[in-house]
């Protein structure tokens, strides 16, 4: 359980061969309830080739931008 009044913030990752999806979550406890608050989310596709990264944070326009990421 989250004390009164803490904020937690979580960063989920889904991973796959050539993408990676992404969302930045806040979590608060407010009068013993969870609340749970999406900061930002987003994705890389193609990573391997020309990947685009696209990511919108809270209350902003979305970004997308596309080059090469190639693997290690």
């Amino acid at each position: 359980m989250i004390s009164e009044g803490t904020r937690l913030m979580v960063l989920i990752l889904n991973c796959g061969s050539s993408s990676l999806k992404f969302d930045l979550l806040a979590v608060l406890n407010r009068d013993g309830r969870p609340s749970v608050e999406t900061l930002a989310h987003g994705k890389i596709d193609r990573i391997g080739h020309d990947a685009t990264l696209e990511v919108q944070a809270q209350s902003s326009e979305p970004l997308r931008r596309t080059t090469t990421i190639t693997g290690m």
